[in-house]
């Protein structure tokens, strides 16, 4: 890989004016939502969409003027492979990195990443989506202290919904390779995962029990 010199620019970081609604204390951008769907699943069968959606139909009566919602489906979006050549083409400059790096980490609004665990960890799609757009030069610098983030968390906000066949809390957390990865991820970018909605044990008995659950958690969240 070729070793490339790039230093902060705080421009990135400048807050761009937009309406705003407070509910509860949580201020909802008037902005778009964006969905980011990793489950390779159809949506009516993934689990993780399902609680994503709910996740829309609840934020969507607090926000104003002509907000929307976009969906970006990882199971049919085309992503660059990272080979020897990408990482070698200063992939910080690929207009086509730089775009998908701009509709996830740099997007004005809120950000949805809904996903199932698979063997503990993200599935492939969604490690590749942030292997590519996850750049140096792009949504995070070195300093002399280390590396700091570019992007602006009162522009982009990051909710996740994650699901899995098992519950991953107490003795079994260990296990858990989604959540912890996906906040450090968000941070190292200076952006800050703000609340995760999590549908666990989806393959055992109580799952539409601990459905309602989620749901009533959510509502409560934002009412």
């Amino acid at each position: 890989m070729i070793a490339t010199n790039f230093t902060c620019d705080k421009s990135t970081m400048t807050a761009t004016d937009r309406n705003e609604a407070t509910v509860k204390n949580q201020t909802i951008l008037s902005d778009n939502i964006l969905l980011v769907k990793a489950s390779p699943n159809a949506p009516d069968f993934s689990n993780s969409y399902d609680i994503a959606f709910s996740l829309v139909t609840t934020i969507h009566p607090y926000m104003v003027d002509s907000s929307h919602f976009t969906l970006l489906d990882l199971a049919h979006e085309s992503i660059p492979a990272v080979t020897d050549d990408f990482l070698n083409s200063n992939p910080a400059e690929l207009e086509e990195v730089k775009h998908l790096a701009k509709k996830i980490w740099g997007h004005d609004g809120i950000v949805i990443i809904s996903t199932p665990m698979m063997n503990f960890n993200v599935p492939a799609n969604l490690k590749q989506l942030i292997d590519v757009t996850i750049q140096a030069g792009l949504n995070f610098c070195y300093t002399e202290q280390g590396p700091e983030g570019l992007m602006n968390p009162e522009k982009t906000r990051i909710f996740l919904c994650i699901s899995s066949g098992g519950i991953y809390d107490n003795e079994r957390r260990a296990y858990d390779h989604v959540k912890l990865y996906l906040e450090q991820i968000a941070d190292f970018v200076g952006l800050k995962v703000e609340k995760t909605f999590w549908w666990g044990g989806t393959s055992m008995p109580g799952a539409q029990e601990r459905k309602r659950a989620l749901l009533d958690e959510m509502n409560d969240y934002f009412e």
